[in-house]
């Protein structure tokens, strides 16, 4: 009996920590014309729109229900954006539930306390502003 409710146990643990939970509460859109990327004014939304994080699956529970498997890791990267707040950003190449190839990348500015996920298809992007005061599974 202790080996099933430990086995029980462990089951239910594992589906607790091995997803994460972000809600953005604003997106914006991008469009690319050549090289350049222009951007749309950000759009705060009425209602946060959840993103779950499951180990190489990201699911965008917008309109679209977006599904991202993430199949090949890019690296991290630091820097410092056009006015000079300090940043890192992970990216991974990954297909959506389309078929379509893209980029999902992590941006986190610790100084400003600002976290962003960017979904950059050939020419058109979409970046999803995360709360950061969300309380997380972790």
């Amino acid at each position: 009996m202790k080996t099933i409710i430990l086995c029980f146990l462990l089951f239910v643990s594992s589906l607790l920590f091995g997803q994460k939970f972000d809600y953005a509460y604003q997106v914006q859109a991008g469009y690319k014309n050549g090289n350049v990327w222009s951007w749309d004014n950000s759009k705060k939304l009425d209602e946060d729109i959840t993103i779950k994080l499951d180990k190489s699956v990201v699911t965008i529970y917008n309109t679209a229900n977006t599904i991202l498997t993430t199949y090949e890791d890019l690296g991290e990267e630091n820097g410092y954006d056009k006015d000079g707040d300090k940043y890192k950003t992970h990216k991974w190449k990954a297909i959506d539930d389309k078929n379509r190839t893209c980029l999902f990348i992590m941006t986190w500015y610790n100084d400003i306390k600002l976290v962003v996920y960017s979904v950059f298809y050939n020419d058109v992007a979409f970046r999803f502003y995360i709360r950061t005061n969300s309380l997380s599974n972790f």
